[in-house]
């Protein structure tokens, strides 16, 4: 029934959203580290993945949580079980934002190739944002960073939004622990961040796939 639940929901956002995703592009924040040494591109592609794996059962976490919220405002909040998901999503959170920053760090680290990172700098991002059905709001945020090659910034800022959903979630959680009932929107804004934060990295991966030849 959960599992069920989880993949009605995690198709509800998408719709919500508007979003065409692709089956290659599925990894959070990937393919960025082809401009790359081999060294360092590996070992971010590595570090992404398993981020974004962790991230990925964050917003199962969270989308469990969600469901209890909504139960919850009909019927009595299980308490127990909110404080249980909020607890292995901030695992999973912390987890994703520990790889998400070795990646960083791997491409502070190194030199990246011109040729390639000119290639982000004459991208058509608008194009590309129109072609995928895509949300202009988060391609901004992506493009202000890819746009000028800030490859390291951009999985800094992903990892700021792990960041920030872990302060939220600690809240919630001191909240229930108090007996505490939090509003049934405090729940959905928690989900609605996590996959704002998922569009983010996917349009990172989308960019890298598509402008870096």
């Amino acid at each position: 029934m959960k599992n069920k639940f989880n993949v009605t929901i995690c198709l509800m956002i998408t719709l919500i959203f508007g979003v065409r995703f692709t089956v290659q592009a599925v990894i959070v924040a990937n393919d960025l580290a082809t401009p790359y040494p081999p060294g360092n591109g590996k070992m971010m592609e590595a570090n992404v993945t398993d981020g974004a794996a962790y991230f990925f059962q964050a917003q199962v976490n969270i989308s469990s949580l969600f469901y209890e919220g909504e139960i919850g405002s009909v019927n009595k909040l299980n308490f127990e079980n909110c404080i249980t998901y909020i607890d292995a999503a901030m695992v999973n959170l912390k987890l994703a934002k520990e790889k998400i920053l070795t990646a960083a760090a791997a491409a502070k680290a190194a030199t990246a190739d011109g040729t390639k990172i000119a290639m982000l700098k004459d991208f058509d991002y608008d194009k590309l944002t129109v072609e995928k059905g895509m949300i202009r709001e988060i391609m901004l945020k992506v493009k202000a960073y890819l746009a000028v090659g800030n490859i390291p910034g951009f999985y800094q800022k992903f990892a700021d939004g792990l960041t920030d959903m872990i302060v939220k979630l600690q809240a919630m959680r001191e909240m229930l622990a108090a007996g505490v009932q939090p509003d049934i929107a405090d729940f959905w804004s928690l989900l609605h961040q996590s996959y704002y934060i998922g569009l983010f990295g996917n349009y990172g991966t989308v960019i890298g796939q598509t402008a870096i030849k």
